[in-house]
């Protein structure tokens, strides 16, 4: 999932900043900045995300560590830089709504959202 994600951002971003600055690629890099957050917080700390194991040497934990936080912040800032801030200039409004409009449309909208009851 994370590779394709990153393939349409990759040709997303060779057509240009318009293109990324469409709802799908804004949505894709946020999507992306939070797994790849994920994804160094698990590599870094990973005792706590491992019940208590440490599997991998620190060099290779860095590397892993490292290359997933760069992502998180190529993603960041080129969601800062494709979305326009709220008139009192921040960022936070415009996550937090994307984010609570998000999850109000995963529920079911109603009884009939069969495609074969619609006429």
């Amino acid at each position: 999932l994370i590779w394709a994600v990153a393939s349409a951002l990759r040709s997303a971003a060779a057509a240009g900043w318009d293109r990324l600055s469409s709802a799908t690629y804004r949505r894709l890099n946020l999507a992306l900045f939070t797994s790849s957050a994920w994804l160094c917080a698990a590599a870094v700390c990973m005792p706590a995300f491992a019940y208590g194991y440490d599997m991998y040497p620190a060099a290779l934990k860095a590397a892993a560590g490292a290359a997933h936080g760069l992502t998180a912040l190529l993603c960041a800032g080129v969601w800062v830089r494709t979305v326009e801030p709220t008139r009192s200039g921040h960022y936070m409004p415009r996550l937090v709504r994307g984010l609570a409009g998000s999850l109000a449309t995963l529920a079911p909208k109603s009884a009939s959202d069969d495609p074969e009851a619609a006429s």
